[in-house]
């Protein structure tokens, strides 16, 4: 008997779990994987066995490779654009003189220039 994935169950391991964790079993279309993505919050990973056309199933080998590889592909290009955000606002932070983070800099580099000449 298939039962398919249990939502719910997937729901509150993406809750619940401190750690990304890998359900087993149940999937039988590219819509479960995208169901499991989506109410995993992104900590929820899942294998996919007798399912598979190439094991007899009705689900096809290549249309779940596919589906990987286009969130990798979404995944790099998110990570890609955040990393390009943090780096523009790290240059911004830097460049401008008033900042927090500068006139921190600034405090602790007289400070030290402070420290050099008593010593």
């Amino acid at each position: 008997m298939q039962m398919g994935v249990l939502e719910d169950l997937v729901q509150k391991l993406g809750e619940w779990s401190p750690i990304p964790v890998t359900y087993a079993g149940g999937v039988r279309t590219v819509e479960d994987l995208e169901m499991v993505k989506k109410v995993g919050n992104g900590k929820v990973n899942i294998t996919v066995g007798s399912a598979l056309d190439i094991f007899g199933g009705k689900l096809s080998y290549e249309h779940v490779v596919q589906w990987h590889y286009a969130q990798m592909k979404a995944s790099d290009d998110t990570l890609s654009q955040e990393l390009g955000n943090a780096a523009a606002t790290a240059l911004a932070t830097v460049s401008d003189p008033n900042s927090e983070i500068m006139k921190n800099f600034d405090s602790l580099k007289q400070a030290y220039i402070k420290a050099e000449e008593i010593s």
